[in-house]
Protein backbone atom coordinates (compact mmCIF):
# COMPACT_ATOMS: atom_id res chain seq x y z
CA UNK A 1 0.00 0.00 0.00
CA UNK A 2 2.85 2.41 0.74
CA UNK A 3 4.22 2.22 -2.97
CA UNK A 4 1.80 1.58 -5.04
CA UNK A 5 -0.83 3.82 -3.45
CA UNK A 6 -0.08 5.98 -0.49
CA UNK A 7 3.15 7.26 -2.36
CA UNK A 8 0.84 8.25 -5.09
CA UNK A 9 -1.37 10.30 -3.16
CA UNK A 10 1.48 11.73 -1.43
CA UNK A 11 3.18 13.55 -4.64
CA UNK A 12 0.16 14.67 -6.09
CA UNK A 13 -1.00 16.53 -3.23
CA UNK A 14 2.15 18.28 -3.28
CA UNK A 15 1.91 18.92 -6.88
CA UNK A 16 -1.66 19.68 -6.54
CA UNK A 17 -1.67 23.17 -5.72
CA UNK A 18 0.76 24.52 -8.20
CA UNK A 19 -1.41 23.02 -11.12
CA UNK A 20 -4.84 24.55 -9.59
CA UNK A 21 -3.17 28.10 -9.64
CA UNK A 22 -2.08 27.72 -12.87
CA UNK A 23 -5.34 26.34 -13.84
CA UNK A 24 -3.70 23.43 -15.61
CA UNK A 25 -1.90 20.35 -15.50
CA UNK A 26 -1.96 16.61 -15.86
CA UNK A 27 -1.69 13.77 -13.71
CA UNK A 28 -0.70 10.15 -15.10
CA UNK A 29 -0.46 7.32 -12.23
CA UNK A 30 -0.09 3.91 -14.04
CA UNK A 31 -2.06 1.35 -12.45
CA UNK A 32 -2.89 -2.82 -13.33
CA UNK A 33 -5.40 -4.74 -14.74
CA UNK A 34 -5.63 -6.00 -10.89
CA UNK A 35 -6.85 -2.79 -10.32
CA UNK A 36 -9.96 -3.69 -12.24
CA UNK A 37 -10.06 -7.74 -11.46
CA UNK A 38 -8.24 -9.96 -8.81
CA UNK A 39 -6.93 -13.23 -9.04
CA UNK A 40 -5.99 -15.12 -6.09
CA UNK A 41 -2.10 -14.58 -4.56
CA UNK A 42 -2.36 -11.08 -5.59
CA UNK A 43 -4.43 -9.35 -2.35
CA UNK A 44 -2.73 -6.58 -1.28
CA UNK A 45 -1.56 -5.66 -4.77
CA UNK A 46 -4.86 -6.12 -6.29
CA UNK A 47 -6.53 -4.10 -2.84
CA UNK A 48 -3.64 -1.13 -3.68
CA UNK A 49 -4.29 -0.61 -7.46
CA UNK A 50 -8.15 -0.69 -7.01
CA UNK A 51 -7.78 2.22 -4.28
CA UNK A 52 -5.43 3.74 -6.76
CA UNK A 53 -8.35 3.69 -9.54
CA UNK A 54 -10.85 4.92 -6.81
CA UNK A 55 -8.25 7.98 -6.18
CA UNK A 56 -8.09 8.55 -9.33
CA UNK A 57 -11.60 8.69 -10.10
CA UNK A 58 -12.29 11.09 -7.51
CA UNK A 59 -9.24 13.04 -7.79
CA UNK A 60 -10.09 13.45 -11.82
CA UNK A 61 -14.25 14.85 -10.63
CA UNK A 62 -12.34 17.17 -8.07
CA UNK A 63 -9.80 18.86 -10.49
CA UNK A 64 -11.92 18.95 -13.61
CA UNK A 65 -13.23 22.74 -12.87
CA UNK A 66 -9.72 23.60 -12.94
CA UNK A 67 -8.85 21.99 -16.07
CA UNK A 68 -6.55 19.14 -14.63
CA UNK A 69 -6.26 16.62 -16.56
CA UNK A 70 -6.24 13.05 -14.67
CA UNK A 71 -5.55 10.04 -16.57
CA UNK A 72 -5.05 6.11 -15.11
CA UNK A 73 -3.06 3.50 -17.58
CA UNK A 74 -3.75 -0.19 -16.46
CA UNK A 75 -0.84 -2.77 -17.65
CA UNK A 76 -1.01 -6.27 -18.00
CA UNK A 77 2.07 -8.49 -18.23
CA UNK A 78 4.93 -6.18 -19.66
CA UNK A 79 8.21 -7.89 -20.03
CA UNK A 80 10.65 -6.41 -17.17
CA UNK A 81 12.90 -7.04 -14.58
CA UNK A 82 10.31 -6.57 -11.85
CA UNK A 83 10.63 -9.84 -10.06
CA UNK A 84 14.31 -9.88 -10.03
CA UNK A 85 14.64 -6.67 -8.99
CA UNK A 86 12.21 -7.19 -6.27
CA UNK A 87 13.06 -7.28 -2.38
CA UNK A 88 11.31 -9.42 0.27
CA UNK A 89 9.78 -8.45 3.17
CA UNK A 90 13.46 -8.99 4.85
CA UNK A 91 15.02 -6.47 1.79
CA UNK A 92 16.57 -9.27 0.92
CA UNK A 93 16.73 -10.36 -3.08
CA UNK A 94 13.43 -12.10 -4.76
CA UNK A 95 15.31 -12.42 -7.72
CA UNK A 96 12.91 -14.28 -10.59
CA UNK A 97 10.67 -13.53 -13.15
CA UNK A 98 8.24 -16.41 -11.92
CA UNK A 99 4.85 -14.62 -12.65
CA UNK A 100 4.89 -14.26 -16.06
CA UNK A 101 6.43 -10.79 -16.73
CA UNK A 102 9.41 -12.29 -19.01
CA UNK A 103 7.40 -14.90 -21.24
CA UNK A 104 3.28 -13.46 -21.47
CA UNK A 105 4.46 -9.64 -21.60
CA UNK A 106 4.22 -7.16 -24.14
CA UNK A 107 7.67 -5.39 -24.63
CA UNK A 108 8.53 -2.69 -22.40
CA UNK A 109 8.82 -0.50 -25.57
CA UNK A 110 5.43 -1.29 -26.75
CA UNK A 111 3.98 -0.84 -23.99
CA UNK A 112 6.02 2.70 -23.39
CA UNK A 113 4.17 3.78 -26.81
CA UNK A 114 1.11 2.76 -25.88
CA UNK A 115 1.02 4.65 -22.77
CA UNK A 116 2.56 7.71 -24.30
CA UNK A 117 -0.04 7.72 -27.06
CA UNK A 118 -3.12 7.34 -24.73
CA UNK A 119 -1.74 10.05 -22.26
CA UNK A 120 -1.62 12.32 -25.73
CA UNK A 121 -4.94 11.67 -26.52
CA UNK A 122 -6.05 12.30 -22.68
CA UNK A 123 -7.28 8.65 -22.87
CA UNK A 124 -9.15 9.07 -18.85
CA UNK A 125 -8.46 5.19 -18.64
CA UNK A 126 -6.09 2.96 -20.83
CA UNK A 127 -5.25 -0.68 -20.70
CA UNK A 128 -2.00 -1.49 -21.88
CA UNK A 129 -2.95 -5.18 -23.22
CA UNK A 130 -3.12 -7.07 -26.63
CA UNK A 131 -6.77 -6.79 -28.35
CA UNK A 132 -7.21 -10.41 -28.41
CA UNK A 133 -5.87 -11.77 -24.99
CA UNK A 134 -7.22 -13.53 -21.94
CA UNK A 135 -6.24 -10.22 -20.51
CA UNK A 136 -8.63 -8.03 -22.28
CA UNK A 137 -11.40 -10.86 -22.40
CA UNK A 138 -11.25 -10.58 -18.13
CA UNK A 139 -11.69 -7.26 -17.78
CA UNK A 140 -14.58 -7.30 -19.95
CA UNK A 141 -15.65 -10.41 -17.82
CA UNK A 142 -15.69 -8.43 -14.69
CA UNK A 143 -17.19 -5.69 -16.26
CA UNK A 144 -20.18 -7.53 -17.72
CA UNK A 145 -19.81 -10.85 -15.91
CA UNK A 146 -18.61 -10.09 -12.72
CA UNK A 147 -19.57 -14.10 -11.45
CA UNK A 148 -18.33 -15.60 -13.89
CA UNK A 149 -15.12 -13.61 -13.71
CA UNK A 150 -15.28 -14.64 -10.14
CA UNK A 151 -15.09 -18.39 -10.70
CA UNK A 152 -12.63 -17.90 -13.51
CA UNK A 153 -10.14 -15.75 -10.64
CA UNK A 154 -10.90 -18.38 -7.74
CA UNK A 155 -9.53 -21.08 -10.20
CA UNK A 156 -6.90 -19.20 -12.34
CA UNK A 157 -3.06 -20.76 -11.58
CA UNK A 158 -0.23 -18.77 -12.54
CA UNK A 159 2.10 -21.14 -12.30
CA UNK A 160 0.49 -23.12 -15.15
CA UNK A 161 2.14 -22.34 -18.52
Amino acid sequence: MTLDFYSIVKLTKSILPSMISRKSGQIVSVSSLLGKFAIKKRSVYASAKHALQGFMDALRAEVYEHNIKVNTVAPGYVETEVGIKALTGDGSEYGANDRGHDTKGMKADTAANIIIKAIAKNKREHYVIPLLSFSRFALYLARFAPGLAARIARNYNEDEK
